[in-house]
C-alpha cells in the first residue's frame, strides 16, 4: 500500500493515476508516446487499483463528477481530468491481479469521461 492509498471500505484500498497515451508496436508490446520535450503523455483516462479485493468485489460502474474531484485531490499527481464530468468504465478493462508474496489481491479497472454527446446517444437524443 503506498501512503497515498486511500481505504473505502472492508479494507479495500483505491489506488489513482492517469494512463498513458501511446501505441501497440507489432510485437504487441506498448509504447507510451512522448511530446516535444520527450516526456510521457497522459490521458483524461483514469486507471484505478482496488488493493485487497477478491473476484466478488464489483467495482462502481461509473464515477461521479464529485468523487472523480475528491480522487484528485487525494492523487494531486492525477492531470488532465475532464472537470464537472462522470467517468465511465472501459469496455474490457477490468483486470483481475492474484495475491503475490508482496501485493494483496486487487482489481484494476480503468474509467473515462462520459461525454456529453455519448450521454445524449444514451438518452436517444
Amino acid at each position: 500500500m503506498s501512503k497515498n492509498d486511500k481505504t473505502i471500505n472492508n479494507n479495500i484500498t483505491l489506488h489513482a493515476r492517469n494512463t498513458l497515451v501511446g501505441t501497440t508496436n507489432r510485437r504487441g508490446e506498448f509504447v507510451p508516446a512522448k511530446d516535444e520535450n520527450n516526456k510521457l503523455v497522459y490521458s483524461s483516462n483514469l486507471g484505478v487499483t482496488f488493493r485487497n479485493a477478491d473476484k466478488s468485489f464489483e467495482p462502481p460502474v461509473a464515477l461521479s463528477a464529485d468523487i472523480v474531484r475528491n480522487i484528485q485531490k487525494s492523487f494531486p499527481k492525477i492531470k488532465n481530468v475532464s472537470e464537472n464530468v462522470d467517468y465511465v468504465i472501459v469496455d474490457d478493462s477490468i483486470t483481475h491481479f492474484k495475491a503475490t508474496g508482496t501485493k494483496p489481491e486487487a482489481l484494476g479497472v480503468t474509467y473515462k469521461p462520459l461525454a456529453a454527446d455519448i450521454a445524449l446517444e444514451s438518452l436517444g437524443l
